[in-house]
This record gives structure tokens, sequence and C-alpha cells, in this order.
């Protein structure tokens, strides 16, 4: 049993270089970033609505990591985070400035536990605020996805009112 659990520590803290196949500007100071996932990856990759990735990468000689949410639907097939450049953030700047379509970044494999029990005539209610949003939005799509709909959410967002077009599907959909 002791050496199955150094396994699985291990196994969570793989990273593979991971190419960038896409950075969509979401807001003035924030991005999303799609990566692509070689087939021999993907089952590695797969993930829950709600887990975070961490991403590394050498900056001024320095190497660099952070966490950030998954912020798209397990069932859309697409794996991204949104990154919001803070105040000498080393790391989010990088991302939000220098970061490109077609570079590689050190991705771990999906980790975290903020993730919903299959339950499909439960009702939800969120309160986020800042960064919060980011695996909410993965959470709220997936489980629209998954529930057809059926599941009412209710999504308060605290500090900063952003119109997104999830928010604007949930809003609709309660």
């Amino acid at each position: 049993m002791f050496s199955f659990v150094i396994f699985e520590i291990k196994k969570l803290k793989n990273t593979q270089a991971l190419t960038v196949s896409n950075i969509r500007q979401e807001t003035l100071n924030s991005v999303v970033i799609s990566f692509e996932i070689p087939s021999n990856l993907k089952s590695q990759y797969a993930f829950k609505a709600g887990q975070y990735l961490t991403l590394s990468s050498h900056i001024n000689g320095e190497k660099v990591k952070r966490s950030y949410s998954i912020c798209s639907s397990p069932e859309s097939m697409s794996l991204q985070v949104g990154v919001k450049a803070i105040e000498n953030g080393v790391f989010s700047n990088y991302v939000n400035d220098a970061l490109r379509e077609g570079d590689s970044i050190e991705v771990s494999v999906p980790e975290g536990r903020f993730v919903l029990n299959d339950n499909p005539v439960a009702n939800y209610c969120a309160f986020v605020a800042g960064s919060g949003i980011t695996p909410l939005m993965s959470i709220i799509s997936d489980e629209f996805i998954v529930a057809g709909f059926s599941t009412k959410i209710l999504f308060l967002l605290l500090k900063h009112l952003i119109i997104h077009s999830l928010c604007r599907e949930v809003g609709r959909a309660i």
C-alpha cells in the first residue's frame, strides 16, 4: 500500500511540455489559453470540472510555477485555463504579454478535489469573487451539458461584474 501511495503522488506531479494551440483575449487584462493534447497523453489530461493545472516556465532565468483552474468543460474535449494579469505577477504577466500560440509550456496533469458529485436532481448556489469564477465556469458548463439544463444554478459574482457568454447562458437557463 505504501508504494502505491508514492506512485500516485508522483503521478499527480507529472508534467509534460504542451503546445499552446490558442490564446483568446477574454478581457483587457486576461486571456484564455488552450492546450494541444497529443493523443498518447489524452488519458493523463482527462479532467473533472473544477480541477486545476500547474503551469511552469523559465522566466528571466528562473523556473516559475503557478496553478490555474481549468475553465473548460470536460465534455468540450478542450483543455483551457484563464489567466488574469496581476500587478507584479511574474507568471501572469508573462502569459498575457509574451506567451504565443505555438509556444510550449510545462503543464501538470489535472489536480484538485473541488468537483461536484454526480446528482442529476441537485440545485446549486455559487458565491464567487475574483478568480473564483474560473473553476465555476468549468463546473457550470459541465453541469448544463451533462444534466441537459435540468439543474438550477444560482450564480452570484461578487466584487466585479463580468459579463461572459457563459454567464448570459446561465442567466437564460435559470
